[in-house]
């Protein structure tokens, strides 16, 4: 897909500059378990993720995979808000 693509070209970009990079698709029904789990699993020290930032109905309608990852996460979030 087309996220897999970018994540792709990322890490070549990533390797030419000697930085280290790696990405995983992690395939869960409910993503913010999916992001828990494997931070759990491979003992992440802390989670990045974007928000739409949404509020009031809207994020009681859609849920939020960032409100679930920082409230079962066991190490710190850092949420980015989109910007406007």
């Amino acid at each position: 897909n087309a996220a897999t693509k970018i994540l792709k070209d990322l890490e070549g970009f990533a390797k030419e500059k000697k930085v280290e990079f790696s990405f995983k698709v992690i395939y869960e029904p409910s993503p913010y378990k999916g992001i828990v789990n494997f931070s759990n699993s491979n003992s992440m020290d802390l989670i990045v993720i974007g928000s739409h930032g949404r509020s009031g109905i809207k994020k009681a309608l859609l849920g939020s995979v960032a409100s679930g990852v920082v409230e079962h996460a066991n190490c710190p979030v850092l949420i980015i808000k989109k910007a406007l």
